[in-house]
């Protein structure tokens, strides 16, 4: 996490035309969204899209939404598991077994079993490619020498 990003501690902030208190969570720290994506390396808008999936349920205040660092620890496991490829659905599955999911439970005997079948379709497609590959390359060559 960026050292230089803040969090909000028990500030007084405005909310439309009334001014709401915003309290700590946890450890104390709390982010708005525009902190948060920074936090996680994401834009609001798939933050926002990780919401609606169930992947992230942040705290409300009125149409707010604060973050916690479990949030952050949170998000930066679902992210890495997306850039494995797994689909949301799969993650959902994963982060609902899991109240407090991080990158630490990602290496619990579950996970990891799940994991190693994902390695497992990975390495099956990643044949499909070269055979898919060396296919096309083939009748490509076979069309330029007619």
């Amino acid at each position: 996490m960026s050292e230089n990003l803040h969090s909000i501690d028990s500030k007084d902030f405005s909310e439309g035309s009334s001014t709401a208190t915003l309290t700590t969570f946890g450890d104390g720290s709390v982010y708005l969204i525009g902190e948060f994506a920074i936090a996680v390396g994401l834009e609001a808008k798939t933050i926002r899209f990780y919401e609606k999936a169930g992947l992230i349920r942040p705290k409300r205040l009125g149409r707010m939404r604060v973050y916690t660092r479990q949030d952050v620890e949170r998000l930066k496991a679902v992210r890495y598991l997306r850039q494995l490829g797994l689909p949301i659905r799969q993650i959902k599955a994963l982060v609902d077994q899991s109240r407090d999911f991080t990158m630490e439970k990602i290496a619990t005997p579950e996970v990891a079993s799940f994991l190693s079948r994902h390695l497992e379709d990975m390495h099956r497609k990643h044949m499909e490619y070269e055979n898919t590959i060396r296919d096309l390359s083939e009748r490509l060559k076979e069309s330029a020498a007619a």
